[in-house]
């Protein structure tokens, strides 16, 4: 029985891409998005990650909200990074869980893993339910000048393991890729003012490397 769930038990992951500008767009009424959502199994082993720079990953707690190691790191859109006030409401659920990469002390990037429930993806503007055997990896962000070292990857892989325990770019897809992901399929959302029209697209797992283009 416990095998039986265990190969029922699914991780999604999402790359985003913004293909046109999108802060200039919105201001005027529109709005193009477009992401690839990955899927894996969580019974299959997950790969050990070479990063090119040591790096530690760790859970963001409430006391690390007060930590001068964190001061003026925005872990979640529109917050004051001084109080991290939108991320500890977040974690306090118990839903959701955010894993934050370090080198040498200083924060590199972090990524967001939603452990049940339903999730509200702004940019598609639409809400996605997940149940009990699945789970999301989702806003991973890796700040510029860290990026292309491994970091990325390093934050899928431990967000797969914290998934296992519990049971808008290029680089962040082959951090999908090298921790077992395959896509599964794509959705965009194009809005014009009050016009929306939102498409889903089946991926087969042979055609990535033309998306990885885009």
């Amino acid at each position: 029985m416990l095998d039986k769930l265990n190969r029922k038990r699914k991780l999604w992951g999402r790359s985003r891409y913004i293909l046109t500008g999108r802060s200039t767009m919105r201001r005027i009424g529109l709005k193009y998005v477009k992401m690839i959502e990955f899927e894996r199994l969580l019974n299959f082993q997950i790969p050990e990650v070479m990063t090119k720079l040591p790096v530690k990953v760790e859970l963001f707690s409430t006391e690390n909200a007060n930590s001068k190691v964190f001061s003026g790191v925005s872990l979640t859109a529109g917050e004051d990074p001084l109080s991290h006030d939108k991320t500890l409401k977040r974690v306090a659920t118990g839903g959701e869980l955010c894993l934050v990469a370090f080198v040498e002390n200083r924060v590199t990037g972090y990524v967001w893993v939603l452990l049940d429930g339903t999730n509200y993806e702004p940019d598609l503007e639409m809400e996605e339910k997940f149940e009990q055997y699945e789970g999301l990896i989702y806003q991973l962000h890796v700040f510029p000048m860290f990026r292309n070292l491994g970091v990325a990857t390093k934050l899928n892989k431990e967000g797969l393991q914290q998934l296992k325990d519990k049971a808008d770019n290029i680089p962040s897809i082959r951090s999908f890729k090298k921790v077992g992901f395959y896509p599964t399929r794509s959705l965009s959302c194009l809005r014009v003012f009050m016009f929306k029209s939102t498409k889903e697209h089946i991926i087969d797992g042979n055609s990535i490397e033309g998306d990885e283009r885009c």
